[in-house]
Order: structure tokens, then C-alpha cells, then sequence
């Protein structure tokens, strides 16, 4: 069996990635020569094939596929083994990569910011996003999600449920009893939720969104009103809260984690901070406060 060297696989990665010697090069800081070097060296050690020019284009072989998604499978345990042990240091530094959706992320903004002025040796790495990342393979340390029902195989702590309520824009005079009422939907929806059009029978859908950010933009011009979660809209002047809050869509706001990073410091000072700060922000959160 052929002996590899993983300084060739590194190599061979950012060449099969980015798909071009000169982009490689640059992502690497070296020249051409060297990554061709170091992916002869591969596929002299594999015997096969990694790569097949078309036109300007380098195109990976089967062999060079297999390659590169067992690779992928390797960088992901270094890369948590590093973690892992870098997470005994005793010191409160380091890197910790978060993620939450947009209006989450700037509903703690200043809060991470508090927490980087009291531990300026960590660093934190915001990702914005509402899909689901991988926590197993440490695509993310800590991750913010709303959901009813977490996975079992992580750390969760429950933040706080998260209310919605309906919202128009300030100056909208919209009666939803008698009015016939446009109602911007999440993810596709063609038709308004029972309980919404228990309030407003005569509704129909105008428009659809599935960010927060874009459906509280389309109320706050006045296309429509829409069910928006309280944490997001109660700070916004532009919108009106037209019903009393409840939790029909959104869950309960969770912090999830690794198992393996259960020991890290740094982890459990933020894990710490923003339970603390979800405390202070109940109300902001639960949409505590009268309508209109």
C-alpha cells in the first residue's frame, strides 16, 4: 500500500476545489510548480489519474472524486481533534465560529460585542444563516436555531420561546375583521394560517418570503401584514403589533453544541454569557407589551 504525504492531499484539495492552478496558487501563497509537484507526487504514489483537462478546464477523474471526499472525511477529524485538544488550553482564546439567523445575529450584536471588550483574546467568527449546520463535523461551535425539537445528539440549552404576533406597517388602517387584507406568507405559502384567518377572514396571500428580514421589509412598505416574529419587529418604529404574541410558528430559540467541545472554556463562557442575555431579553423576545 502506497505510503501519502498530507502535505500533497493539502495541495491536491485546494486544486480540486478551486478547479484552477492559478487560483490554487494564489489561495496558497505558492506558484504553479509546486501544487503540480505535490499532485505528481499523489497520483505517482496512488498509481491513478486525479485530474483530466477539458479545454481550459481541469475536471477530477472518478479516482481523483473518491480522493477528494475521503480527504474531506480526514480534514473534518484533524480538524476536530485540533479543536478538541486546543479547547484544554487554560486561557480564554481563541477562535469560536457562531451561527444564528440574520435578525438573531443582530438581536445580540452588541451583546457579543460586550463579550469580546471582556475576553479580547476570542475571537468570534458571526456566520449568518437558516440552514442547518453541521455541528458534528464542527462546521460551526455553537449555533443558534429555532426549533421545537433539537437533535438529541447535541448539547442544547433552551434560550427562550419565540413568540410571534402579527404586524402592518405604522400607518397602515388595514381592519382585519371586515377589510379584504393581503397577507405575506412564509416559505411558499399559498394560504394564511387557520388562526390567522380566524382574525382575518377575508385574506389572501400577496407575497411569500423565507428570511425574516425580507417579510418585515415587505410589511414595513405596506404590501401586506404578516406574521413576524416578536424579537424582530417589536424594535422596528416602522411596524405595528396588530395581534397578542403567541408561539404557532417558531418554537423555542435553543443553543447547540458538540458534545466534544463540552470541556472547552471559551465555549462555556459564551454559552454563560448569552443564557444571560436571553434572560434580559424575554421580553424583547416573548413580545411582552399591548398591541398597537
Amino acid at each position: 500500500m502506497p505510503s501519502l504525504e498530507w502535505t500533497d492531499l493539502q495541495y491536491f484539495r485546494a486544486l480540486a476545489t478551486l478547479g484552477s492552478l492559478p487560483k490554487a496558487a494564489e489561495r496558497l501563497g505558492v506558484n504553479r510548480t509546486t501544487i503540480s509537484r505535490h499532485v505528481t507526487n499523489l497520483e505517482q504514489s496512488l498509481g491513478a489519474a486525479l485530474f483530466e483537462r477539458r479545454g481550459r478546464n481541469l475536471v477530477l477523474t472518478a479516482a481523483g472524486r473518491d480522493v477528494l471526499s475521503a480527504s474531506d472525511r480526514v480534514d473534518g477529524e484533524i480538524d476536530a481533534l485540533t479543536r478538541q485538544v486546543f479547547g484544554r488550553d487554560r486561557n480564554l482564546e481563541g477562535a469560536i465560529r457562531i451561527t444564528a439567523t440574520s435578525a438573531m445575529a443582530k438581536l445580540i450584536a452588541a451583546d457579543l460585542a460586550a463579550f469580546h471588550s471582556t475576553h479580547p483574546g476570542i475571537v468570534l467568527d458571526v456566520m449568518v444563516s437558516n440552514t442547518s449546520v453541521d455541528l458534528d463535523m464542527m462546521e460551526a461551535d455553537l449555533a443558534i436555531r429555532l426549533t421545537r425539537q433539537p437533535p438529541e445528539n447535541l448539547i442544547g440549552k433552551r434560550l427562550a420561546e419565540i413568540n410571534s404576533a402579527l404586524y402592518v406597517a405604522r400607518n397602515s388602517r388595514l381592519d382585519l375583521a371586515h377589510d379584504e387584507v393581503p397577507y405575506i406568507g412564509w416559505n411558499n405559502e399559498r394560504e394564511a394560517p387557520a388562526w390567522i384567518r380566524a382574525l382575518a377572514p377575508r385574506t389572501s396571500v400577496v407575497a411569500t418570503g423565507n428570511f425574516v428580514d425580507v417579510i418585515t421589509e415587505l410589511v414595513a412598505v405596506g404590501l401586506g401584514f404578516a406574521e413576524i416574529p416578536c424579537y424582530a419587529a417589536q424594535s422596528d418604529a416602522r411596524l405595528k403589533r396588530i395581534s397578542e404574541p403567541s408561539s404557532h410558528r417558531f418554537g423555542s430559540a435553543w443553543l447547540l453544541y458538540n458534545p466534544q467541545l463540552r470541556g472547552v472554556r471559551r465555549i462555556a463562557a459564551l454559552v454563560d454569557h448569552l443564557s444571560g442575555v436571553f434572560e434580559r431579553l424575554r421580553p424583547t423576545v416573548e413580545g411582552h407589551g399591548p398591541v398597537g
